[in-house]
């Protein structure tokens, strides 16, 4: 275990078997802790196990890698938290390893074959460097002519399998103008029985798909574990701004029907007013056209009694005028009743012109 950030002392695992016994105790308070291996002799390494967030809960993990050497790496450790975590690799099983390095082509296509007869079947194969935006291919044959792919890795990383075929080799595709510095390398076991007992305690680990691909993700896995980590918590916390924003949209939607369902209410009471209004309007519209249609009714019967009296009174003055042309004596009482007729007449037709209908809207 290193003192502090970084990698620890390398421990030759050669000559232990395929299943590795990883006893972990401890804390790790909050660390980012891989198990790394290497397969072309210590000089490039590759997490074969990133230790899961509960790991101080877990007695043992079993993992299956062929690896010349092995070392832990710790990333985020720091001095305030207590960190408390040891690691302790073993294995029950006798092993026959041998490892070599996988050559790659000087461009792209496949690079020089390699003969891997006499190595067993369980095999680790370890990418490392830097090729960006390029590929390499693991291609397998059992003939050494014909030739199929069964990986392809476009980061650094490691992979483990079992290969019964006798050769093996690389083919690349790089990227123009992007650096290319990888290097790829294999160590494989041949599987025998464990010595002194048939089998080794502890649970093989069931690694989520992010944790394969950390596993998978060389170099740079530590910085991927905490990229994965932060993108995480990003996805969640952008998950939850997402719902805060959609409740905050229903709110607004819920506060807008309202406000529209108040106005239509508004609407809908001014829409009664004015029709209340419209028809108190005719109604007075209507009460003033009857007054006008009463009012000349009556002018026309006033005006029929004023001609009427008048004609009335026209008859007693042409008696009158008949009996003073014939000699005849005209009494008081002819004069006094034509007057009484025509004041009568008169008076009639000035009460119908004082009299005017009601205004409008009153």
């Amino acid at each position: 275990m290193p003192p502090l950030n970084g990698s620890g002392t390398a421990i030759d695992t050669s000559a232990m078997g395929l299943r590795k016994m990883i006893a972990v105790a401890g804390s790790a308070a909050g660390a980012h802790v891989a198990i790394e291996a290497s397969v072309d002799g210590g000089v490039t390494f590759a997490p074969v196990l990133v230790l899961p967030k509960d790991h101080a809960t877990i007695a043992s993990l079993v993992v299956e890698v062929v690896a010349q050497f092995m070392r832990v790496h710790v990333v985020g450790r720091t001095p305030k938290a207590p960190f408390t975590c040891e690691i302790d690799i073993g294995s029950a099983e006798a092993a026959v390893t041998a490892f070599t390095a996988i050559p790659l082509p000087d461009g792209d296509g496949p690079g020089p074959t390699v003969e891997i007869a006499s190595f067993g079947d369980a095999s680790t194969f370890v990418a490392s460097g830097t090729f960006p935006d390029a590929t390499i291919t693991l291609e397998i044959s059992q003939d050494g002519l014909q030739f199929v792919p069964v990986v392809t890795f476009r980061h650094a990383g490691a992979w483990h399998t079992t290969i019964r075929e006798a050769f093996v080799r690389a083919y690349v595709v790089r990227a123009p103008g992007a650096p290319f510095t990888a290097t790829l390398a294999m160590g494989a076991v041949h599987i025998a029985l464990p010595v002194g007992d048939d089998h080794v305690d502890g649970d093989a680990i069931a690694m989520s798909a992010e944790a394969r691909e950390l596993v998978t993700d060389a170099p740079a896995y530590v910085h991927r574990a905490i990229e994965l980590h932060e993108q995480r918590a990003q996805r969640e916390a952008e998950e939850r701004e997402r719902n805060h924003q959609r409740e905050i949209e229903a709110q607004e939607r819920v506060r807008l029907e309202e406000k529209e369902a108040r106005q239509r209410d508004l609407d809908a009471q001014e829409r009664a007013r004015q029709h209340d209004l419209e028809a108190q309007e005719r109604q007075r519209q209507r009460a003033h056209e009857l007054a006008l249609v009463a009012a000349d009714r009556a002018d026309r019967s006033r005006l029929l009694v004023v001609l009427t009296a008048s004609a009335a009174a026209l008859v007693v003055v042409g008696g009158v005028i008949a009996l003073f042309i014939a000699g005849q004596p005209v009494s008081a009482e002819h004069l006094i009743a034509g007057a009484m007729i025509f004041a009568s007449g008169v008076g009639v037709g000035r009460g119908s012109a004082d009299k005017k209908p009601p205004p409008a809207g009153n």
